[in-house]
C-alpha cells in the first residue's frame, strides 16, 4: 500500500513539472516582438547619397559634415529611426555656463569643444529624418557604410550595455516622435564621444549631456537643460564629475537604465547578445 502510494505520488509530480515545462517552452520569448527584433537589430536602408556642407544642430551641440557618405536606416513601422555618415565631420558644443565652460576648461583647455571625427552614427525619434531626407538630393556610388554601425552596435552591448532598441521603441508604436537624438562618433583629439539630447531626462535632472568614453577622460563632459527651457530652470546645482572609468551608465543615465526597456515596455526583457 505504502509503495502504491509513494509511485502515485511520483506520477502527480512528473505529471505537473512536465505540464510547466510544457507551458514555459511555448510561452512567446518577450524579445521575440518583431517590432523590438528590427530595432535592436537595425541596419542600413541601403541607399547611400553624397553629403557636402550638411549641418545638423540640436540644442547646445552642433554637427558639421563638411563631405563623405551617409545612410539612412531601414525604416521600422514606417519610422527611420537613425543613420549613418562616414567622411570629414566636426562637432562642435558651446555652453553659456560658467559652470560647464569651466569642465570643458578642465578637458579641452577650451570653454567648449571643437573636434573633427570620420565616422558618425545618429539615432533618433525626433525631425532628423525628414530634415535629412530634404538634404540628401545626391546618390554616391559608395556603398553604406555599414560597418560604422555594426562597430557602433557592438560598443553599445559589450561596453556600454545601453539598450537603444527599448529607448526607441515606444515612438515607434506611437508613431510619434519625442524628441530623442543620440550621436556617437569617435573624435581625432578626444576618441569616442556621445552626445545625447533627450527629454526624459539623461543625465538627471538635465536632458543634454556629452559624455566621453577616453579611458583617462571617461564620463559627463557636459550636462544641461534644453536651451528652449527659461533660463531661471536651469537649476543652480554643483558640477561634480568622474573621468578614470569608474562611473557606470547606469549612474550617468539615471533615467535610461542600460539594457532595461522603459516602464511602458517592461514586459521585454534584457538583451544582451
Amino acid at each position: 500500500m505504502k509503495a502504491l502510494l509513494c509511485s502515485a505520488l511520483f506520477t502527480l509530480v512528473l505529471f505537473f513539472s512536465t505540464s510547466i515545462f510544457a507551458i514555459e517552452s511555448t510561452a512567446p520569448n518577450a524579445n521575440s516582438d518583431p517590432v523590438y527584433v528590427q530595432l535592436r537589430h537595425i541596419q542600413t536602408g541601403g541607399e547611400a547619397y553624397e553629403v557636402q556642407n550638411l549641418k545638423i544642430v540640436r540644442d547646445a551641440g552642433t554637427f558639421e559634415l563638411h563631405s563623405g557618405t551617409l545612410c539612412l536606416l531601414a525604416p521600422v513601422q514606417g519610422m527611420i529611426t537613425g543613420a549613418v555618415f562616414r567622411g570629414s565631420g566636426t562637432f562642435s558644443l558651446q555652453s553659456d555656463d560658467p559652470r560647464e565652460q569651466h569642465q570643458m576648461m578642465m578637458l579641452t583647455k577650451s570653454p567648449g569643444i571643437n573636434e573633427d571625427f570620420e565616422k558618425l552614427v545618429l539615432r533618433f525619434a525626433d525631425g532628423t529624418a525628414e530634415e535629412l531626407k530634404q538634404a540628401l538630393t545626391t546618390r554616391s556610388a559608395n556603398v553604406c557604410p555599414g560597418d560604422v554601425l555594426e562597430e557602433n552596435q557592438k560598443f553599445l552591448r559589450t561596453e556600454l550595455r545601453e539598450n537603444l532598441a527599448a529607448r526607441l521603441l515606444q515612438p515607434v508604436l506611437a508613431g510619434t516622435p519625442d524628441g530623442f537624438f543620440d550621436a556617437f562618433f569617435t573624435g581625432k583629439k578626444y576618441g569616442k564621444l556621445h552626445f545625447t539630447v533627450d527629454p526624459r531626462g539623461v543625465e538627471e535632472p538635465e536632458e543634454v549631456a556629452l559624455f566621453g568614453y577616453n579611458e583617462s577622460k571617461w564620463g559627463v563632459w557636459y550636462s544641461g537643460h534644453l536651451l528652449t527651457e527659461p533660463r531661471n530652470y536651469r537649476k543652480e546645482r554643483p558640477v561634480e564629475r568622474h573621468h578614470h572609468g569608474d562611473l557606470g551608465l547606469a549612474d550617468r543615465r539615471s533615467a535610461r537604465s542600460p539594457l532595461s526597456p522603459p516602464s511602458q515596455t517592461s514586459c521585454l526583457q534584457s538583451d544582451r547578445l
